[in-house]
């Protein structure tokens, strides 16, 4: 998209999806995770699929404490081979491969956003899908929302 919309095209590097762009984004995350502990809000992040693999435990059997001395930051414990193999064989065919991150925010204040066009929902996706790897956000139940009922 940026190619076509702008006709630049830096073969140095350096541009939008280099790592200079991704800097303030890190910055920008660090500041506000100490702010957000402040509030007694925590937010924890990790790995549920790589390619093919995709964890099959519950929410609340997700393992954040073993995904924090994980190299790759798995939340399953016993997946974590099998994601490092996935990512090994892509790379070693000089190929790449998709995953799957679960984010969970804890002790969120209750009425943040609006209710029409500025949700937290909303914000969240935006801000998300402005990360160049991000090809789909869910939030909640996602997709599996459509087969539910509402009672």
């Amino acid at each position: 998209t940026y190619f076509h919309k702008y006709g630049i095209r830096d073969h140095r590097g350096g541009g939008r999806a280099s790592a200079r762009e991704s800097v303030a984004r890190v910055a920008a995350g660090a500041v506000a995770a100490m702010l957000l502990r402040e509030f007694g809000i925590c937010v924890r992040s990790g790995v549920f699929g790589v390619g093919n693999f995709i964890s099959n435990l519950k929410e609340e059997e997700l393992d954040f404490e073993f995904a924090k001395q994980s190299e790759i930051f798995c939340l399953d414990p016993n997946l974590e081979d099998e994601f490092k193999k996935e990512i090994l064989s892509a790379r070693n065919s000089k190929d790449s491969v998709g995953a799957s991150v679960y984010t969970r925010a804890k002790g969120m204040l209750v009425g943040l956003g609006e209710v029409l066009y500025d949700k937290l929902d909303s914000k969240l996706a935006h801000a998300l899908m402005g990360i160049n790897a991000v090809k789909a956000v869910e939030i909640g139940e996602g997709i599996n929302a459509s087969k539910m009922r509402g009672s």
